[in-house]
């Protein structure tokens, strides 16, 4: 992937989206907005993938919408891309949840990926964005399962594992706010 059009998130930035079920952006608080340059406008009851990197976001959504059936609250990496086209490297923390109506809605926190992270990162994204345009979405998603099986961990694992730390010490990071 292209690190090279990436900047680094401030390790105080905190952004924060929710989105329905369907996958459409329904709140952008304002750091977020900040950060990335897109106005309210340019992201209300659009797809969360418009704001990642093109070349990785079928992957990682793949892999979201799989893991996150199974679980409340998924950890992910991504390369978040800026209006500008500009990105960052990112950890986002998605959270599941049921509002008032009984819809299903997703939290996603968004908070810098360590840099000492991005190397391995991007080396398997690279890898699996080669494998999408060889074989397909399914086979670089089948890839990415078998990697996490040969680790012997799930997706929030490796991120645990990726980031050497521990998943109370990793929620603790998301509470720190500039």
């Amino acid at each position: 992937m292209n690190m090279q059009n990436c900047r680094n998130l401030n390790v105080l930035d905190y952004l924060k989206l929710r989105v329905d079920s369907e996958g459409r952006i329904l709140y952008a608080d304002s750091k977020f907005q900040e950060v990335t340059g897109y106005n309210v406008g340019d992201l209300i009851l659009e797809p969360v993938s418009m704001i990642f990197n093109d070349d990785a976001k079928e992957i990682i959504f793949e892999i979201f919408f799989r893991k996150l059936l199974q679980n409340d609250t998924i950890f992910l990496v991504g390369q978040l891309k800026a209006k500008d086209g500009t990105c960052s490297w990112a950890l986002i923390r998605v959270t599941a949840y049921t509002d008032e109506k009984n819809n299903k809605k997703y939290l996603f926190e968004i908070k810098m990926l360590p840099l000492s992270s991005v190397p391995d990162v991007d080396y398997l994204f690279s890898k699996l964005i080669e494998i999408k345009k060889n074989a397909g979405l399914e086979y670089a998603v089948k890839y990415f399962e078998g990697y996490l099986e040969e680790q012997g961990v799930d997706i929030n694992n490796y991120i645990f594992k990726l980031l050497d730390t521990s998943p109370k010490k990793l929620n603790k990071y998301f509470e720190i706010k500039g």
